[in-house]
């Protein structure tokens, strides 16, 4: 039961990830499997609203769906400009949605902590695998011309 209540925590304050965790995840950055790459993970977010706006057509629908398809790639490749972007579109949207429609507020709100659990997830993975690359090239720069 514990868990349960702790995973519900975690969920609804998506901002906080164990550093360790986020550390671990950029170290093994290449080598991990699909469901514990929080990149690969938030790709495959942006690629199913890619898909669900195909599916229900409507107005404008092609054009969120090719921002969100873009956005995929870009951050399946690793981009933090496009998590930052999809996060920021991905608020947007729910927000004119729930404008649109605010008896279904619940339910986008439900939506938006999940993407940007992922997202953010991402972005620190992202930010912490530039500061390890940063610490590899100054240690490799002081190994191959050390001072005397």
């Amino acid at each position: 039961m514990e868990n349960g209540i702790k995973a519900i925590y975690n969920f609804l304050i998506w901002w906080k990830h164990d550093q360790f965790e986020v550390s671990k995840e950029a170290s093994q950055y290449n080598s991990l499997p699909f469901k514990k790459s929080s990149r690969k993970i938030a790709a495959s977010l942006l690629m199913l609203s890619f898909a669900v706006n195909l599916l229900m057509g409507g107005e404008g629908a092609w054009v969120d769906a090719s921002i969100f398809g873009l956005l995929a790639v870009f951050v399946f490749a690793g981009h933090r400009w496009a998590i930052v972007t999809a996060m920021i579109f991905w608020t947007f949207s729910k927000g004119y949605a729930i404008y649109e429609k605010p008896q279904s507020s619940v339910l986008h709100v439900f939506w938006w902590c999940f993407y940007m659990q992922a997202l953010y997830l991402a972005f620190l993975v992202e930010v912490r695998r530039r500061e390890l690359a940063k610490i590899n090239i100054s240690n490799e720069t002081n190994t191959q011309n050390p001072k005397t």
